[in-house]
């Protein structure tokens, strides 16, 4: 029936959507990394052509023990049994507009990183910045870590000392009290550290930069 909850200004009544979650256990979320292997799951899905490819519920899809980029599936046929082969999958079956591939050449899996919004909000310091970055550096890179994202509280003041940040202007003047260094100091220290630097911005920028900084 969807949800009342009000988040982030946006929701409030519930839903009358069709629901996609499988009719056994569906209040039951699964999250994986890597191979899946699960005696749960009884569908298959192609990524280049759209297609899912459902079993029965009795199939059991499980990793080859000798070679784990291998997928056995053991299907019974208790008499009789159907494979469904659905063409189009996200956009006739899910009514999704448009479906194209995930290109992985960049990413090949889900980028790692730590986040200052989560710890500092907009009171984040460049001083928080280089501290934590040490202790992810030492800590943490080894597990894969890789990016640290600057979230906010980096936009300057402008001449009536007000945060440029009110009218979305976050990138041409940083507060120089809080990150005395300014951005490419801080950069080339994440960078000396073997982490990636990551920037917040906010999606509806504000329009004038465009004219003053065409390139970006």
């Amino acid at each position: 029936m969807g949800t009342d909850e009000v988040a982030n200004g946006y929701g409030g009544s519930e839903s009358r959507n069709q629901s996609y979650l499988p009719h056994r256990n569906p209040e039951i979320m699964y999250f994986a990394l890597g191979p899946v292997s699960s005696l749960n799951l009884h569908s298959l899905f192609d990524r280049k052509t759209d297609t899912a490819f459902s079993f029965s519920s009795q199939t059991r899809l499980e990793r080859n023990r000798e070679n784990q980029k291998l997928l056995d599936a053991t299907i019974p046929v208790p008499g009789n049994t159907v494979i469904r082969v659905i063409p189009n999958y996200f956009t006739k079956t899910l009514g999704v507009p448009y479906y194209i591939p995930f290109d992985d050449s960049s990413f090949k899996t889900a980028p790692m990183a730590w986040n200052s919004w989560d710890a500092y909000y907009s009171e984040v310091s460049e001083q928080d910045i280089v501290e934590n970055v040490d202790w992810i550096a030492s800590h943490l890179r080894p597990y894969g870590f890789e990016y640290v994202v600057l979230d906010e509280g980096y936009d300057g003041k402008n001449n009536v000392g007000q945060s440029v940040g009110e009218n979305h202007n976050w990138i041409g003047e940083w507060d120089r009290e809080k990150f005395p260094h300014g951005p490419k100091w801080l950069v080339t220290f994440i960078k000396s550290k073997g982490l990636r630097a990551g920037l917040w911005l906010v999606p509806n920028a504000y329009a004038g930069a465009l004219e003053q900084h065409p390139g970006w």
